[in-house]
């Protein structure tokens, strides 16, 4: 896969680091910008917590994405027992896929995984408080950050 946008390749979720690939988009006039799942519909400020979160499991992540990217394709049988190994190493011998489960059935159950691992968790960032100070001729903007923060921050 040699396309590239930003320094990811174009298969990837456009949230910076995210390693699941991207399927989703809210454009209706062509886009690059495709998202996860994970990702899509919340607010910027949360995916890096997302983000982090999937690559605390980069290795589930990764058989999820190595089943989507070589499912059918002659790579299959070297892919499928290297995804086993990858499964059993990490102690995971229930996401093995079971005898008379499909693919779908079986990905299915490791995205399962992957999401009960990822809890979105409420933005811990507040928003600058700003205070307008007039001195002479110019008013200055003065910002604070928000309780507990180590220093304020002035902005002239």
């Amino acid at each position: 896969m040699s396309d590239m946008i930003n320094g990811r390749a174009s298969c990837d979720c456009a949230a910076h680091g995210c390693p699941m690939l991207g399927s989703l988009t809210s454009s209706t006039t062509g886009t690059s910008e495709w998202l996860c799942w994970f990702h899509f519909g919340k607010e910027p400020v949360q995916w890096q917590s997302i983000t982090a979160q999937l690559r605390e499991v980069g290795w589930l992540v990764d058989a999820l994405r190595n089943i989507r990217m070589n499912y059918g394709t002659e790579n299959w049988g070297p892919v499928y027992l290297g995804i086993k190994q990858e499964l059993l190493r990490n102690g995971r011998e229930d996401l093995t896929c079971k005898e008379l489960e499909t693919v779908r059935m079986w990905s299915g159950r490791i995205e399962k995984a992957i999401a009960d691992h990822v809890q979105v968790r409420p933005a811990q960032q507040k928003p600058l408080q700003g205070v307008e100070v007039k001195s002479g001729t110019w008013s200055k903007v003065q910002y604070s950050l928000p309780e507990g923060s180590r220093r304020p921050a002035v902005v002239d």
